[in-house]
């Protein structure tokens, strides 16, 4: 799972801005469930809905979109995770 630093610097290239309460939010039980956490609020859907509501906008839905998006290409490709780590790092 990548860590909110890669959700908020791919947010921030390809929308201008980074939303952190609609990550917090999509992530929120994974307190509980660890990384079974992604049973739950991890579909596209689940996702915009969750980042309309977190951020008013509809760029905070398509946020939530990317969230997703980006869990999934990083638990199937972890030399792009770490790529997208060194990049988010500067």
């Amino acid at each position: 799972m990548p860590e909110h630093k890669i959700h908020h610097f791919l947010s921030r290239l390809l929308l201008g801005e980074c939303f952190p309460t609609v990550d917090k939010a999509i992530d929120k039980p994974a307190k509980i469930m660890g990384r079974a956490h992604r049973k739950v609020n991890h579909t596209y859907w689940e996702a915009f809905v969750i980042g309309v509501l977190e951020s008013a906008t509809l760029k905070g839905g398509i946020a939530g979109c990317l969230h997703v998006l980006l869990d999934n290409v990083c638990s199937r490709h972890r030399d792009f995770k770490k790529f997208l780590e060194a990049v988010a790092e500067g």
